[in-house]
Order: structure tokens, then C-alpha cells, then sequence
């Protein structure tokens, strides 16, 4: 007999788990999951970096799926939080985490605008005395500070912020000195302001390698005409900076 689609529990059709009935919910997941991530082979190596108990941090233009993986990695007692400006995701993530209950993820629904020193973050939390939450403006070091959060990784996507959502990550750095990953292409932003977030990282005594296929390659190895070259069958917009020692 062929299960109808009306036979589905409404809550697995709303979470885009009712093409196989008889498979449980997780392991359609799972085989999701692992075949969009299969995909990304540049993103494989930074995987191995989440550990158990991990928190970690996702900004802006990112792959969903990229940071479950991520997250999974960390394990039951890991926490991950997803800065989120675009719907179609911000949608997709909340369906998947109300379904499988994940209550250490947390989606900010977050706006974002640069000032002269650092791209501030718009995000709710509710204030003493306040019964409603208040919108709050400032940067990702405020917004750990009020969470008491303290990453061990930190996902950024640069885009037109010039690198300044980085500025606002300092007290971070000198009190966690979490690992980044950052995507930065010379195409979006300019080689000038990669070569700016490179340099940002090496004042931190940060080291830095970007992943070709399967190789893990040193930063200083890296130049625009040969790994961000359009005309190549590769391109190599992912860095992870950590800290060296």
C-alpha cells in the first residue's frame, strides 16, 4: 500500500521529512544533511575543528546546513547560535530545531549596520524591570558579554562591512581567543580589504590556512591569482584563523 501524503503527521510534512514514511525523521535528516554537505568539500576540513561541548557562532550569509553539521559535531552539551537576516533560512532552521526539540541552538532574528569602528548587531533581550524585550544595538563582544556566551568558533561571512564585524570581536579574542572561520572573496569586497582581514588576524598572533580540495595550505602561501582566480576550476573563499602556539 502507498502512503498518501495526507497520512503524514502534519509536524513531518512542515519539517520536509515526508517523501520516505517508513523511514524515521532522523535518519531522513541525516541523509540529507550528509548529501548537501558532500557538495561542499572545502568545508570538510573545518568540520574536525567542532568538538564536544563546543559553542559556536554563525553570522550572516551562511550555509545552513554547514553550521547543523557544526553543531552536531558538538554534541548534546555543545550550543550553537545562528545570526539569521535572511527568511527563506531563518524559516527552514526553525521548523527543524521546534521539531526536533534542539534547545541548545539559538536563532536571532538580526539586523545589521556598520558605524566608524565596528558592524553593530540588532538583537532582542529582555531587561530588568521590562516586561516586553527590548531591541538592543551594539557589537558581537556586547552581545556575548549580556549572553554569557564564549564561543570557540566563530562563522563570518564577510561581505560590503569592509571586515568591520571583526573590530567588534576584539574582547573576544583577548579573553577566548576562539577559532575563525571566515569567507571573503576579492570579487565582493576588494583584495585590499582581504588582505585587511588577514592582517587583523596576524596582529592577534593569529594563524591562518584556506582548504584546496583536500589540502589544508598555510596562509602565506595564498595568492589571488592563482586561488581566487575565476578562470581556474577551483576557488578558495573559505579561511580559518586560530590562534598559534
Amino acid at each position: 500500500m502507498i502512503t498518501s501524503i495526507r497520512t503524514i503527521p502534519v509536524s513531518r510534512r512542515k519539517a520536509g521529512l515526508c517523501y520516505y514514511p517508513q523511514v524515521s525523521a532522523e535518519r531522513q535528516l541525516n541523509h540529507k544533511v550528509n548529501k548537501l554537505i558532500s557538495r561542499d568539500i572545502n568545508n570538510l576540513h573545518v568540520f574536525d575543528l567542532a568538538k564536544a561541548g563546543h559553542t559556536i557562532i554563525d553570522i550572516g550569509q551562511h550555509n545552513t546546513w554547514y553550521l547543523l553539521k557544526l553543531w552536531r559535531r558538538t554534541g548534546k552539551k555543545g550550543k550553537a547560535v545562528l545570526f539569521e537576516t535572511t527568511p527563506v533560512n531563518l524559516s527552514w532552521f526553525k521548523k527543524l530545531a521546534a521539531f526536533f526539540s534542539w534547545n541548545n541552538i539559538t536563532i536571532e532574528t538580526a539586523d545589521f549596520f556598520n558605524i566608524s569602528t565596528a558592524t553593530v548587531i540588532n538583537f532582542n533581550e529582555k531587561l530588568p524591570g521590562s516586561s516586553e524585550p527590548t531591541k538592543l544595538a551594539n557589537t558581537l563582544d556586547y552581545y556575548c558579554f549580556v549572553k554569557k556566551i564564549k564561543p570557540d568558533i566563530i562563522k563570518i561571512s564577510i561581505d560590503d562591512s569592509d571586515g568591520r564585524m571583526l573590530n567588534g570581536t576584539r574582547e573576544i579574542i583577548y579573553n577566548y581567543k576562539p577559532v575563525f572561520m571566515v569567507k571573503c572573496d576579492k570579487r565582493r569586497v576588494g583584495k585590499e580589504k582581504v588582505m585587511g582581514i588577514f592582517n587583523f588576524f596576524s596582529s592577534f598572533s593569529y594563524r591562518g590556512y584556506f582548504v584546496l580540495d583536500t589540502l589544508k595550505i598555510p596562509l602565506e602561501n595564498f595568492d589571488f591569482n592563482l586561488y581566487q582566480n575565476p578562470l581556474n576550476n577551483f576557488y578558495c573563499d573559505q579561511f580559518v584563523f586560530e590562534v598559534s602556539g
